[in-house]
């Protein structure tokens, strides 16, 4: 992994633990960046939040498929919270690959 991409990676672990307020608007570009390290740390660091917005935020990176959606599936099944409504609206989604791993 780059030093920069090390960096960023470290400075979200950081940034998360220190539960800082601008955490999430943090993680959702994670999420969002082009480099697989720096995304996958920000899944990983969604998918042990019990915030309910780290939910929301691994649901659309579901249905935006820039990532593998099994990895995000599996980040939505390890959550500590369970978004029922949430969950079973994936299972009406026009896109077969949401519904499938939505399940």
């Amino acid at each position: 992994m780059p030093r920069e991409i090390w960096r960023r990676t470290a400075s979200l672990k950081v940034v998360c633990h220190l539960e800082h307020p601008q955490t999430f608007d943090l993680l959702a570009h994670a999420v969002q960046d082009p480099a697989a390290g720096v995304a996958s740390v920000g899944l990983t660091l969604l998918g042990t939040s019990s915030d309910p917005r780290a939910t929301g935020l691994l649901i659309d990176a579901l249905i935006e498929q820039r990532h593998p959606p099994s990895r995000i599936a599996v980040h939505l099944e390890h959550s500590p919270l369970r978004p029922v409504d949430a969950y079973r609206a994936l299972l009406t989604h026009a896109d077969a690959v949401v519904r499938f791993w939505g399940a």
